[in-house]
């Protein structure tokens, strides 16, 4: 899988994903890396105060989660403080 699968690489045929795109960064690596980095950008994961995100992080919280449980990623999810 491309290391950014992200919206801005996917063809949509109205609401329905079409095709991939932009495989410059094709190589293998850690399906974790993968399921990590779609999230981020579908979910997507930004401030809230950025003018291009989407809800409050509550919400994005729960979109990233739908997305764990959709994908079936079985990992420790709860945050790690430092």
């Amino acid at each position: 899988m491309p290391r950014d699968f992200a919206p801005y690489n996917v063809v949509f045929n109205g609401v329905e994903a079409a095709g991939m795109i932009d495989f410059d960064t094709l190589h293998p690596g850690s399906c974790l890396w993968d399921v990590a980095y779609a999230i981020y950008r579908w979910a997507p994961l930004k401030n809230p105060r950025n003018p291009d995100a989407i809800g409050d992080l509550a919400s994005q919280i729960r979109r990233a989660k739908a997305f764990c449980d959709s994908y079936g990623l079985q990992v420790q999810r709860e945050p790690v403080w430092w």
